[in-house]
Parts: C-alpha cells; sequence; structure tokens
C-alpha cells in the first residue's frame, strides 16, 4: 500500500511539475519578446539628451530641473504615475576640485507600475542620474555618459517597452531615478533617504536592482554581477536571466559590503539588492571625458535586458503560484522565519510531502512530512524570498514566506 501511495504522489507532483512547466515556458515567452524591443537607438538618444545637460551634477544649481525632466521623459514614455521626492543631504568633501561642505535639496524620481495581485510587494530597477568630476568644473560641465546616464537609459527604456506592451505586472514595480550617489562617502544620499522612509512605513520590497555605469565595453561582452552576504538568490537569479536572456558574459561575485553604492543603504535595512556594472574599466569615469562616444548602446542595451528580464521573470512567477493559491488555507508563520517554519491548514487537509522552491522556481528544501507535523526546519535556507508547496497527494496548497 505504501508503495501504491508513494506511486500516486509522484505522478501527482509529475503532472503538477508539467504543468509548471509550461507556465514557465510560457512566461520565458512573454519575457523575450518584451526585452527584445529594448532599443539600442533609443538608449542612445536618452544618454544623448543626459550628457547635453551639461551637468547634473549634486550641487550644481540646475538639479531641480534635472529630476523635472527625468520625470517629464517617464510620462512621455507612458508611465502614468511619477513623483518626485525631495529630501536633504549633507555634504562634505576636500578632493581634488570638489571642495563643499553644505546642504542641498535633492530630488528622487520614482516612477510606478502598481501591481494588481500583489501592490503591497515591490520590485525596484535603479540608477542613479547625478554625476561628478574630480578635476574639472562640475558645477558647470560633468558629461556622465557611462556614469550614469547608461543606467538611467536603462530605466527609460524598461517604462518604455513596459508601456508598449501594456504589461500589467503581478508585483509594482518602482524605476527609480536616484540623487546625490556620486558623494554617497562625504554625506547622505537620495537612495539613503528613499530606504530610511521605506523601511520607517515596513515597505515589502522583494528586489533591488541597481545598474551603474553599464555602457562601457572593450568587447569582452561581460557584465559584472555582485551580490551581497545573504542575498546570494538573487544574484543567482541575475545569473541565470543573462544567461537564458542575453548574449553576456558574467563576472560574479558575492561581498559583504557594497560602500559607495546606492545598493548599500537597502543592504543595511535587510533588502535584497544587487549590483550590476561594465566589467571593463572605463578611466574616463569622474572625468570630462566620459562622452557618449565611449559608450556601446548594444552592450548597454543587452545589460538593460537582462534588468529587465529578471523583474518580469520573478514578476510573473505569481501567475503560477496564485493559480494554486486561490482556494489554498494554509498559513505560515513567523513571517519573516530565522530557523523554524510553522503552518496551519484547514482540518480536512492532512499533508504528507513539502517543497521549497525560490525565485526562480528551483527546487531548495522538500522532504515528508510525518503524521501531524506542522514544524519545517529552515535554518540551512539562503535569505530571500521563498514558496512553499504542501501536498496530500490529491491537491497542493501554497504560501510565500521570507528567510531572515
Amino acid at each position: 500500500m505504501k508503495k501504491f501511495f508513494l506511486s500516486i504522489l509522484f505522478l501527482f507532483l509529475l503532472y503538477g511539475t508539467i504543468q509548471a512547466k509550461s507556465s514557465f515556458q510560457n512566461n520565458d515567452s512573454i519575457v523575450t519578446a518584451t526585452i527584445a524591443l529594448i532599443n539600442q537607438d533609443s538608449v542612445h538618444n536618452y544618454i544623448q539628451a543626459l550628457q547635453d545637460m551639461q551637468t547634473r551634477f549634486m550641487i550644481a544649481p540646475n538639479r531641480k530641473s534635472v529630476a523635472e525632466w527625468i520625470k517629464n521623459k517617464f510620462i512621455s514614455l507612458g508611465i502614468d504615475s511619477v513623483r518626485i521626492d525631495s529630501c536633504t543631504c549633507y555634504s562634505n568633501i576636500h578632493y581634488g576640485n570638489l571642495q563643499f561642505d553644505t546642504t542641498t535639496w535633492q530630488y528622487n524620481v520614482i516612477a510606478t507600475i502598481v501591481g494588481s495581485v500583489e501592490p503591497e510587494n515591490t520590485s525596484i530597477i535603479c540608477a542613479h542620474y547625478d554625476d561628478a568630476v574630480i578635476y574639472g568644473a562640475p558645477l558647470v560641465f560633468a558629461p556622465g555618459a557611462d556614469d550614469n546616464a547608461s543606467g538611467v537609459a536603462t530605466l527609460f527604456e524598461t517604462a518604455r517597452v513596459l508601456s508598449l506592451t501594456n504589461y500589467s505586472p503581478n508585483r509594482t514595480i518602482e524605476l527609480i531615478a536616484f540623487a546625490a550617489e556620486e558623494l554617497i562617502n562625504f554625506g547622505t544620499s537620495g537612495s539613503r533617504c528613499y530606504v530610511n522612509q521605506a523601511y520607517a512605513n515596513n515597505k515589502q520590497i522583494e528586489m533591488v536592482i541597481n545598474n551603474d555605469a553599464i555602457g562601457y565595453n572593450t568587447g569582452n561582452w561581460t557584465v559584472n554581477i555582485l551580490g551581497l552576504t545573504g542575498f546570494e538568490s538573487l544574484a543567482n537569479l541575475m545569473s541565470e536571466m543573462r544567461s537564458q536572456f542575453t548574449s553576456l558574459n558574467e563576472y560574479k561575485h558575492i561581498y559583504s559590503t557594497l560602500q559607495g553604492t546606492d545598493c548599500q543603504p537597502f543592504f543595511e535595512k535587510g533588502y535584497s539588492t544587487v549590483f550590476i556594472c561594465e566589467n571593463s574599466d572605463n578611466t574616463t569615469i569622474h572625468t570630462n571625458g566620459d562622452v557618449i562616444g565611449l559608450v556601446d548602446m548594444n552592450y548597454c542595451a543587452e545589460v538593460s535586458r537582462m534588468s529587465c528580464a529578471v523583474v518580469m521573470h520573478s514578476d510573473l512567477l505569481l501567475n503560477i503560484n496564485s493559480s494554486q493559491e486561490k482556494e489554498s488555507s494554509l498559513k505560515v508563520f513567523p513571517n519573516p522565519a530565522s530557523d523554524i517554519l510553522y503552518f496551519k491548514t484547514d482540518i480536512k487537509f492532512q499533508p504528507q510531502y513539502y517543497i521549497i522552491n525560490d525565485l526562480q522556481g528551483k527546487t531548495i528544501l522538500k522532504g515528508n512530512l510525518p503524521n501531524k507535523t506542522n514544524v519545517i526546519d529552515i535554518n540551512n535556507l539562503a535569505k530571500g524570498f521563498y514558496t512553499m508547496q504542501l501536498t496530500d497527494g490529491n491537491q497542493i496548497q501554497t504560501a510565500k514566506f521570507i528567510k531572515n
């Protein structure tokens, strides 16, 4: 009898796997069709327009007009909900021609596409829009084509293709152009202002992809995927999407900190984040030579496709999960959990097997559930977001949880 039950259970799970595989394939075709619309000519136009502002230095008097231009560009690309969040940033730097001890108003630009299934959960693609030159006159001229008009181009092009395809996300998507990154080590920054407010409001952030200097390529077509300890799963997801949807090579490394980037404030507050940058060494960054002629538009567009693919792939997984959850009585607690995860189901549902999948749908943990057991040891799971499925051989119930 036991062998018969296990055989039936195997067939049931296999059927579910086949259905899921079909859904994954449909999702992949949606991602492929959308990111194929990302265009190097559009990328060029965005970068040229940002360079033509002459300077986007955070202390330059045109900083608010730069933010207003970015806001209007998002709107022109089809994003209806765009806001400017203002905050004060203190900067104290005495290096080269950067001699400042001042407090200024700074302006983050946030374009939002509200989710239809889990609007309270947010996936973020971000890039700083300010620039700086060390030996020059940053208040007058700081072109910043690679650092970081290239990253802002990713935000614009993602906005354009999502709008063009009328993509309706399950989770909320925020495309954020951050102010005041260049002097982040010498004071406060736009990203830190955003994170502090998000954390105070208990904002649920699924992932943060930070694109910074993604336009310089000497021919190796390699992108750096720099993850952070405890959030390796997001770096791994970036790596898989790179392999599946782009022609890029990769250098991937996990760090314990990424000081000097917009990732760091998110990381410090426990949000899953990854830093994306070019692999080639661009010696013109922070000089007057960081101009559009050195940016490889095809390479920049390909890196943009990777970021867009990650957010879409993760978002579309909810289509698979939500269909399985409609009748689910499964509850998990505590959530977030650290070592032990408890679950509660309807008294008529007696699960005998569990599967835990990561954001990519990859099975990380599975096992049998002895009679009346409602405890699962998750101590060995990496920090991140997971989906748990329980089955009694007749039905599957699903719930999401966060591992701290």
